[in-house]
């Protein structure tokens, strides 16, 4: 099933959806015991010393988290932190825990932590097991670590769990795995410390962060210009993500003329997906680009993905991290 129908039949509720629905019983069963096996201190969560924030969602992918998490560690930086990042590697092949940098290959770690190994200056662990990545990153000396996703990794223990919610996508048709896209039910979202959603003026609960896309750096030379030039250039617009149509609306609402390709999430890109437009202006995203660097032309740009986290938000973050290193 490609990107396009699983979408659909996430965001409604279709056939398809209530055939599967047995399925989403059994996963709710199976999630439901794993969930009171900790609540009831018959599996333990192993507590670590160094503060973790978690920063994910109760539904499959496109929430925004990854540049959240990228903005998040900036700040904190700037503050006087030293973070690293942890990652499951999702899509990669290691096992871990393995220490990313620029030279990682994303077929290997997963495309976001080589993303973050692009942006941050900072240590990046993954590792199937989040509490072997935790343990290995505590040796670069870090004292604040992020988990990019992880909600539902009980055994790691964490000091803050941070939930990014998509306003647009809401929460689908409202079904579990397979059925719909949660994985979790919505009545989980009671206990996680902190609901964060994007772009949205009319948020009733929690925080809110703002993104933009306003430039372009071009893939080999990393130059940067502004995305109004291509307004009167024909423009084929890459995504390989959970929701490429909001890249591609988001293009379209600064004046651009695309031709779409969408992609899966985590799509692993070939030279031959762009043979029949290589040589023209091609617009991707940050999580696309690092996979296609080593092939790509000179007409060949990322479109930058610019964050503005509020200052509420960190406050309540870095409140939440000196009481846990007080604690």
């Amino acid at each position: 099933m490609n990107n396009k129908m699983l979408n659909k039949h996430w965001q409604e509720k279709t056939i398809i959806s209530f055939i599967l629905l047995p399925f989403s019983m059994i996963y709710y069963i199976i999630y439901k015991i794993r969930l009171l096996m900790y609540q009831l201190g018959l599996a333990k969560s192993i507590k670590w010393n160094i503060p973790i924030v978690v920063v994910g969602n109760i539904s499959v992918g496109g929430a925004g988290k990854t540049p959240l998490v990228c903005e998040l560690v900036n700040v904190f930086k700037k503050k006087g932190y030293k973070p690293g990042i942890i990652s499951r590697g999702y899509g990669g092949s290691s096992r871990g825990p393995d220490l990313v940098t620029i030279k990682s290959h994303p077929s290997i770690v997963g495309d976001e932590p080589v993303l973050f190994a692009h942006q941050l200056d900072v240590p990046i662990v993954v590792a199937k097991k989040r509490n072997h990545a935790v343990k290995e990153i505590i040796k670069y000396n870090v004292n604040l670590i992020f988990s990019d996703d992880g909600l539902q990794h009980y055994s790691m223990g964490r000091a803050i769990d941070i939930v990014v919610h998509d306003v647009d996508k809401g929460y689908g048709n409202g079904f579990l795995l397979p059925a719909g896209p949660l994985r979790e039910p919505i009545s989980r979202l009671s206990s996680f410390d902190i609901i964060v959603t994007r772009d949205n003026d009319q948020a009733t609960q929690g925080h809110r962060f703002e993104s933009s896309i306003l430039t372009a750096n071009n893939i080999l030379t990393n130059e940067q210009i502004n995305l109004e030039v291509f307004q009167e250039k024909n423009v084929h617009a890459v995504a390989g993500i959970r929701h490429p149509e909001r890249f591609f609306d988001n293009l379209r609402e600064l004046g651009l003329t695309i031709t779409e390709h969408a992609f899966s999430d985590h799509y692993k890109y070939s030279e031959t997906d762009f043979i029949s437009f290589e040589n023209d202006h091609v617009l991707m995203t940050q999580k696309d680009a690092v996979k296609c660097k080593s092939f790509a032309k000179p007409t060949w740009w990322i479109v930058d993905h610019q964050v503005n986290i509020l200052p509420d938000l960190i406050d309540e973050i870095e409140h939440r991290v000196k009481s846990h290193i007080n604690d």
